[in-house]
C-alpha cells in the first residue's frame, strides 16, 4: 500500500470531488476508495468524516455517507456569504496588497492569457471551467484573501472554500467554450487587479462585486439546466 498521508487522502478523494469524476449524491464507499488509493480504510474514513463535517458529504444511518447534492439554497446561501467576504477583501486588499500579492495575481492572469493566446485546448465548458477554478481562479482569489490582511476573514474565507469548490461543479451540457467568453472572464479579472494595484477600494470591490453576481446566475443557470437534464433522463428511464 502507498505511504499516503490522511492529509494526502483527504486531497486524492478532494480532487475526484471537484472534477466531477464522483458525482453528487454518490455513495463514499470507504473500501472502495480504499483500493483505489491504495491505502488502509483509517485514512479514507477520516477523510470522510471531514467531508461530513465540511458539508461537503452527509452520513445517512444505516447507509453510508453521500456526497451531497447542492440545492438553489445552498447555491444561494453560500454565494450571499461570498459576495460579503470576497468584496471585503478586495477593499482591504487596495489598502494593503504587498509586491508579492501582486505578483501572485499577475501570474494567475498570465497563465489565462496563454491558454487563450494557445489556442484554447479546453474546448468544451467543463474542461476550460476545471481549468479556471484550478489554475486561475482559485490562486487569484487566494492572493487576495492573503493581501487584505485579515486573518480572521482569510480564516472564514477557507472555512467555505471547498464548498464554494464543490459548487462550481456543476456539469454543462458539453457545449464549446468561445474565445470571447474566456476573454470577458480575463478582462472582468484584470479589473479587479487594476483596481487593487492603484489602491483603488471602491472600485476593487465592486468590480468583486460584478464579477460573483456573474458568478452567481452563471452556477444557478447551470443548476436549472442540469435539474432538466436529470429529470429527461429520468423520464426516459420509465418509457
Amino acid at each position: 500500500m502507498h505511504l499516503l498521508t490522511k492529509n494526502h487522502v483527504y486531497e486524492k478523494i478532494q480532487e475526484r470531488i471537484l472534477s466531477g469524476a464522483i458525482p453528487k449524491g454518490s455513495r463514499l464507499a470507504e473500501n472502495v476508495l480504499a483500493k483505489e488509493l491504495g491505502v488502509s480504510r483509517t485514512p479514507v474514513r477520516e477523510a470522510l468524516s471531514r467531508l461530513v463535517h465540511e458539508g461537503i458529504a452527509e452520513h445517512v444511518p444505516n447507509d453510508g455517507v453521500f456526497l451531497r447534492r447542492p440545492t438553489l439554497k445552498d447555491i444561494e446561501d453560500i454565494y450571499d456569504l461570498r459576495i460579503v467576504l470576497e468584496c471585503h477583501a478586495a477593499y482591504r486588499a487596495a489598502q494593503y496588497a504587498l509586491p508579492v500579492h501582486l505578483q501572485q495575481m499577475e501570474d494567475a492572469l498570465r497563465r489565462c492569457n496563454e491558454a487563450l493566446l494557445q489556442g484554447n485546448e479546453y474546448r468544451t465548458f467543463d474542461e476550460w471551467r476545471g481549468y479556471v477554478v484550478f489554475q486561475f481562479e482559485i490562486p487569484f482569489h487566494t492572493a487576495i484573501f492573503d493581501a487584505a490582511d485579515n486573518v480572521v476573514l482569510a480564516t472564514v474565507a477557507a472555512n467555505t472554500q471547498m464548498v464554494m469548490k464543490t459548487i462550481h461543479y456543476i456539469p454543462d451540457d458539453g457545449g464549446s467554450v468561445s474565445d470571447d467568453l474566456i476573454r470577458s472572464e480575463i478582462d472582468l479579472h484584470e479589473k479587479i487587479y487594476r483596481s487593487i494595484k492603484h489602491g483603488d477600494s471602491e472600485g476593487a470591490a465592486q468590480a468583486m462585486r460584478e464579477h460573483t453576481e456573474g458568478g452567481l446566475q452563471d452556477v444557478i443557470r447551470r443548476f436549472e439546466l442540469a435539474q432538466r437534464l436529470e429529470r429527461a433522463q429520468n423520464v426516459q428511464r420509465l418509457i
